[in-house]
């Protein structure tokens, strides 16, 4: 009878349904992967790398900045060149709203400069002379402009956790960022070796690359078997075009690939 098949046909399919949830439980088991397991992973290593980096950041601001690695506003090239130029002015305007609402006492530094991050002018009516700052302003400002950057990007079409793509807008802040993520890494720096600002971002993690290795993850199954070697760094496989990825970059595309064989399932 046709109420008899129905309710054969809803059971099969109650049957089915609770058979794949248990393969789901079963995967998810093995690798040690709870929903939501991403995120958490990505959390639990930004803070752990933070608390790692601490202390380099900490004598980082313990710094004194040089008026050569400072240098003039004329100097397109120098920090003080950069921090007029029109990201730099938009980074340098919003961190010095963020530091005086947060009222941090090396927030007077940015009392030099108008709501629009251009220095204030004199009793001439001339621009001041900027003062040189701590590092720990500096640090403010490149995060605003960092921000910014990312934000510039265009999101990509290939997947929610897929590479955001370049824009003539972020490779135009990200030319600032970088020269002056290179000048203040020389604060504090003796002769070629790494200053602490440089070993402060790399112990951070400031160039992992969490949302590629999801991806990656994801699409494991659809990968070349020698890239995936290269890229987990798995094998002694090596090649010139694929960086491996570092330890918890791997972590994240483990978890990525157990996401994708659940949500297969």
């Amino acid at each position: 009878r046709a109420g008899d098949r129905g309710m054969l046909a809803e059971n099969a399919e109650r049957s089915a349904r609770s058979a794949v949830g248990e393969v789901q439980d079963l995967v998810e088991r093995s690798f040690n992967a709870k929903e939501g397991a991403y995120q958490i992973a990505k959390d639990a290593i930004r803070e752990r790398r933070a608390g790692d980096a601490e202390p380099f950041y900490q004598r980082f601001y313990g710094e004194q900045v040089t008026p050569e690695v400072f240098g003039s506003p004329g100097d397109r090239l120098s920090i003080a060149g950069l921090l007029q130029t029109p990201v730099g002015r938009s980074g340098l305007a919003a961190a010095k709203q963020n530091a005086g609402n947060r009222r941090e006492p090396w927030a007077k530094w940015f009392e030099q400069f108008d709501d629009a991050g251009n220095p204030i002018k004199g009793a001439d009516g001339k621009p001041i002379d900027i003062a040189i700052p701590q590092p720990r302003a500096l640090d403010e400002i490149r995060g605003v402009i960092k921000d910014a950057y990312e934000d510039a990007k265009r999101v990509s079409d290939k997947g929610p956790f897929s590479p955001k793509l370049e824009t003539k807008k972020s490779l135009a802040i990200k030319s600032a960022l970088d020269d002056l993520t290179t000048r203040m890494d020389k604060i504090g720096a003796a002769g070629t070796g790494k200053g602490a600002y440089a070993v402060a971002r790399e112990v951070a993690g400031d160039a992992i690359k969490a949302d590629e290795a999801i991806e990656f993850g994801r699409n494991v199954m659809k990968t070349h078997p020698t890239a995936v070697a290269a890229k987990m760094g798995t094998g002694g496989v090596t090649t010139r075009s694929v960086k491996p990825f570092a330890p918890e970059e791997r972590e994240l595309a483990r978890i990525g690939l157990v996401e994708s064989m659940a949500a297969d399932l």
